[in-house]
């Protein structure tokens, strides 16, 4: 780990030489001295921001996301449901202070700087526990073997009298009271007697009277006596052959909370413009792991350098008409998903539109990005139990055997290290030998855990894109600082082209990596096909290939159903607008294209906007082991609280497949859940 910290703290240093530059300006160097701009005054595209969760401008004062989803069959006394834990979120950004500066320079350098604090909170999940419990019936099969073989000790001993009769079989008992009721069998079986013990005449008399004989007089045991009521079972039993599932997830919460500075320098000439954003975050998870790493990192991060971009001045009018790409280009920094941001230093540049045949062009822009912050990781473990749960009394299927001595036909043979007696070589001796076989109905209960435990770690990433009027490249690196790095490199990009086609494309790789953070490609292209009265249509078909995930060996305590992800897709597609007031995509999951791909099958989505105010949503996924389908409706409360609202009702459908059971039938899982959100921005 410190070499981690060293990594870190070098990389940091490099980048506050680099970013470091200086821009000091006298009073009397100023054409328009620096003054506090009014926030109506100014677009908030100027100022727009993405710190965490929220996007910031100069005019916000808050944003809150507050919500609740719960599943079916909650008990409200315990707020706890029959397979889900009752969620509440929150996320929160608060203003402290923001304003916008602006001035002109006697060179014609055109500055505007903004600068916000903001207060930040957000629920974040810090364990996830989902339970899986399969009831299979089964048939138990169980066995009691009872015998005893006795004769003159003369065999064992030459020396001992001919009328002597010794036990030529260990004293072996099933103590009954020691069995296990979870997994029926015997916990003690006890040793009552030896090979070689003598056995009395009264004994003896014992042995002679009809069925198994265990104990002789005088409390003397002779013989096997065992009772193995688990010796194996069969799928199903006399009341059931199919098996079932039942699902549970336990969710445990932490909170994402800190404090942030946000500011946004931008430089314009009378040619071109340039673009500074730093963020810097103390903060984090305050009750999670690496807490004694995180909060050192967050707090050194705030004295690393502002970036403030230079430009040449010159007597040529500044151009304040600010090219929309560079804007576009910061806003499509890449930045990692639910994550703090600890420092952030983005430059970007862009010339100033120019005129070609009467119409504007823009120039594409740069933008490039170091971020370094804290990344959840989940820490994957699982555990597996099981047990039997009876469902009936047991039963006897067959009682055989049968007893005598040398005047009986009977054979039986003793054999231990030391020596071998057989009954045909003896002239006198007496055996009983009697097995008995078992049935009983039983529910064979086999409980999987999966724990996945969140941890935020150290993450350094590098980002740059250029962006154009009708494209995005974007490319990024990095480094995750778990207990074994994961690094990663990666490029998407976007364009639109021949008027209606539009095409995206990703891939990224990683090194060592898990269940979220792994190596895929992607790629989809559309085409808007035709427009009649405001209605327009669109095909599209695409991809996703995850080549690289986490290694199975790593889990292989786990069922298939939870240790093999299916997620590949290959699919095509149509999608209708109906004159801005509804929207259906339709795809068709083309299966056994890509390896562990989804089954053949169909989607739907679409909304429908009801009125000015509410908006309504539908969808349908039938994927390979998960199947979903349910709606939501987005309800617009501005005009009735004069503020940014909205009221979000939903309800999921959601079907687990497990696969199938002895008797060849699907086991599954179905929930229903349901989501209240409201979300408000003053």
């Amino acid at each position: 780990m410190k070499k981690k910290i060293f990594y870190i703290s070098a990389v940091l240093l490099l980048a506050e030489v680099s970013l470091k530059s200086k821009h000091a300006y006298s009073e009397s160097e100023y054409i328009i001295q620096p003054h506090v701009i009014e926030k109506e005054k100014l677009p908030v595209n100027v100022t727009r921001t993405a710190l965490n969760w929220h996007v910031v401008d100069h005019i916000a004062e808050g944003q809150a996301d507050v919500g609740i989803i719960y599943g079916d069959n909650f008990d409200i006394g315990t707020i706890y449901g029959d397979h889900r834990k009752e969620n509440i979120f929150l996320n929160l950004t608060y203003t402290v202070s923001s304003k916008v500066e602006q001035s002109l320079s006697d060179d014609q350098i055109f500055t505007s700087d903004y600068q916000g604090k903001y207060l930040q909170f957000k629920t974040a999940t810090k364990n996830n526990e989902i339970i899986l419990t399969e009831t299979s019936p089964q048939t138990m099969m169980g066995m009691g073997l009872q015998m005893s073989f006795t004769g003159s000790c003369s065999v064992l001993d030459p020396n001992a009298p001919p009328d002597k009769q010794c036990a030529f079989t260990p004293s072996l008992i099933t103590d009954r009271n020691s069995i296990d009721p979870k997994y029926f069998v015997p916990t003690r079986i006890e040793q009552k007697g030896n090979i070689g013990d003598e056995i009395s005449e009264k004994s003896i008399a014992v042995l002679a009277q009809p069925g198994f004989q265990s104990r002789g007089a005088d409390g003397q045991y002779i013989g096997l006596d065992l009772y193995l009521p688990n010796i194996g079972a069969t799928p199903g039993n006399s009341i059931s052959d199919t098996s079932s599932m039942k699902r549970k997830e336990k969710i445990e919460n932490t909170a994402l909370a800190g404090y942030s500075r946000v500011r946004k320098i931008i430089r314009s000439n009378y040619a071109k413009s340039v673009m500074g954003v730093t963020v810097h975050g103390f903060g984090g998870v305050w009750d999670g792991d690496n807490i004694e790493i995180n909060m050192p990192l967050a707090a050194g991060a705030q004295i690393l350098p502002d970036v403030d971009p230079s430009l040449v001045g010159s007597d040529k009018k500044a151009n304040t008409n600010i090219n929309n790409n560079l804007f576009n280009a910061a806003s499509n920094t890449r930045l990692p998903d639910n994550s703090w941001t600890i420092y952030q230093a983005g430059l970007g540049s862009a010339d100033h539109a120019s005129v070609q045949d009467g119409l504007a062009v823009l120039p594409r822009a740069y933008f490039n990005t170091l971020w370094l912050g804290l990344s959840p990781v989940r820490e994957t473990s699982s555990s597996y139990r099981f047990y039997y749960d009876p469902v009936g009394p047991e039963r006897v299927l067959t009682h055989v055997g049968g007893e005598g001595g040398a005047s009986a036909n009977i054979s039986f043979l003793s054999a231990t290290d030391q020596q071998t007696i057989n009954s045909q070589a003896l002239d006198e001796f007496y055996v009983q030998a009697y097995l008995t076989m078992y049935a009983r109905d039983v529910n064979f209960i086999g409980i999987t855990t999966l724990n996945y435990e969140t941890v935020y770690y150290p993450h350094l990433s590098y980002s740059g894109n250029l962006t154009g009027t009708s494209y995005a490249w974007r490319y990024y690196t990095g480094l995750l600082f778990t207990d074994i790095i994961k690094s990663y490199i990666g490029t998407d990009y976007t364009r639109h082209f021949w008027k209606n086609w539009l095409y995206t494309g990703a891939v990224i790789g990683y090194l060592n990596p898990d269940q979220d953070y792994y190596s895929r490609l992607e790629s989809e292209l559309s085409r808007r096909i035709g427009t009649w009265r405001k209605n327009t249509a669109s095909v599209f078909t695409g991809f996703r290939y995850a080549f690289d995930r986490q290694d199975k060996d790593d889990m292989l305590d786990l069922t298939d159903y939870l240790r093999d992800p299916v997620d590949n897709v290959f699919n095509i597609g149509v999608g209708l607008n109906l004159n801005s007031w509804a929207e259906v995509k339709v795809a068709y999951n083309v299966g056994d294209v890509l390896p562990d791909s989804v089954d053949s099958s169909w989607s739907v989505s679409g909304n429908i906007k009801a009125s000015d105010y509410i908006i309504l949503q539908a969808f349908f996924t039938p994927y390979t082991s998960q199947e979903s389908y349910g709606c939501s409706a987005s309800i617009d409360l501005e005009s009735i609280l004069s503020k940014k609202a909205n009221l979000m009702l939903g309800w999921k459908h959601q079907t687990y497949e497990y696969g199938s059971d002895p008797f060849d039938h699907q086991m599954t899982t179905e929930h229903d859940y349901y989501t209240l959100g409201f979300s408000y921005r003053w």
